[in-house]
């Protein structure tokens, strides 16, 4: 079985690497981005098309997030592009070592999920032109304990887990093996994958469906996809050098940060300007905040039991590094109210939403007032 041409040429680079790794050193994808799909529903909570774990043969060809395959169920994941990857980076020369520990992105739902080492081997066929491999995968070789990081949080889990790599096919009929790690989602449907969509076709995915639970000395059927990264960060430990610190538990990420975080708003009082509809309730600040919605709703009539009624829409997209003000424009009514009472009592409501579709509500309520106009001095 062969993998895709992308996954060949990055276990090619990597393997091409002139020196094996001697010391402490992380490897994998970036936990810091957005981890945007869940084994249900998707991209951003359900904004985006669906992308699920499923179970069935053929494995389905998911790519961008447009499908959904059938029968959602459990599934392992992992990722490689030509620069980077979760191919255990021992470089040219081989070499063994343990993974000590997994850092995972601030996902809003996690759920039960398993650290899973395969081995993939690449052969250097009869006849090869220069830099072509052939390329087997995967067995199971190691499987971590069952764990579950805090919500909306990057975590670091701890492991011990063995991985080896042999030098580099280098004559003709030679092999080598390398190991690779992958996360298994063991979740219920509607548990958060720390997977992210980057768009790039040079980004290559194995899956297995259902999630591996057991070793296996044979080569797995698996399903392959593009364009997503797995936000795994591994620690390698190969003795002889400094273990680099691992992010806390709980520490703060971007994918964690409200979108309301961004918006500097009036505190109590609005005043509308003596001439036109147009509202300032205050700014927005990208990052975190890249587009708001926001609504002022109110009494109109002076009857009892009377309901409230929008009295002003707006809606706003802040460039990102940028800021900008937001603003609403009051209906005809809602101006014609506030000259004729002056000061009206009005409900704010924001609804903010971050760059990788995280969203935030926030509501107050204040009083708006009618500016006086300037009096011209007779001449």
């Amino acid at each position: 079985m062969k993998a895709p041409t992308s996954l060949v040429v990055g276990l090619a680079l990597l393997l091409a690497l002139p020196t094996a790794a001697v010391a402490d050193t992380t490897f994998g994808g970036d936990p810091s981005l957005s981890a945007n799909a869940t084994t249900a529903d998707g991209l951003s909570g359900g904004n985006g098309a669906p992308l699920g774990c499923s179970f069935g043969a053929p494995y389905p060809q998911i790519g961008p997030p447009t499908t959904r395959p059938p029968d959602n169920q459990t599934c392992t994941w992992f990722w490689q592009s030509p620069s980077a990857g979760d191919i255990v980076p021992f470089g040219n020369a081989g070499g063994s070592g343990t993974i000590t520990s997994v850092t995972l992105p601030a996902m809003p739902n996690p759920g039960p999920m398993q650290v899973v080492v395969f081995t993939g081997t690449t052969v250097l066929p009869q006849g090869a032109a220069p830099g072509q491999t052939d390329f087997a995968c995967c067995k199971v070789k190691a499987i971590s304990a069952s764990f579950t990081v805090p919500a909306n949080q990057l975590a670091t889990v701890p492991l011990s887990l063995s991985v080896a790599g042999q030098p580099a096919p280098a004559t003709a009929g030679d092999t080598s093996n390398a190991d690779i790690v992958g996360i298994s989602m063991l979740g219920p449907d509607g548990t958060s994958m720390p997977l992210h969509f980057t768009g790039d076709t040079n980004d290559s995915d194995l899956l297995y469906y259902p999630a591996r639970s057991v070793t296996d000395a044979f080569y797995e059927q698996y399903g392959n996809t593009t364009e997503y990264q797995v936000l795994a960060r591994y620690t390698l430990s190969t003795g002889g050098g400094t273990t680099p610190t691992p992010l806390p538990v709980g520490a703060p990420s971007p994918a964690a940060v409200s979108p309301t975080k961004g918006l500097k708003l009036t505190a109590k009082r609005l005043t509308l300007a003596a001439k036109g509809g147009a509202l300032a309730l205050g700014t927005a600040t990208n990052p975190p905040t890249a587009s708001t919605t926001q609504t002022l709703t109110g009494v109109l009539s002076s009857k009892k039991h009377a309901k409230a009624v929008v009295l002003g829409r707006g809606t706003t997209k802040v460039k990102s590094g940028k800021r900008a003000t937001l603003t609403v424009t009051l209906s005809k009514a809602a101006r014609a109210a506030l000259a004729k009472h002056r000061t009206l009592t009005v409900k704010e409501t924001i609804v903010a939403k971050g760059p990788n579709g995280s969203r935030g509500t926030t509501t107050k309520t204040l009083k708006l007032s009618q500016a006086k106009a300037k009096k011209t001095k007779k001449k």
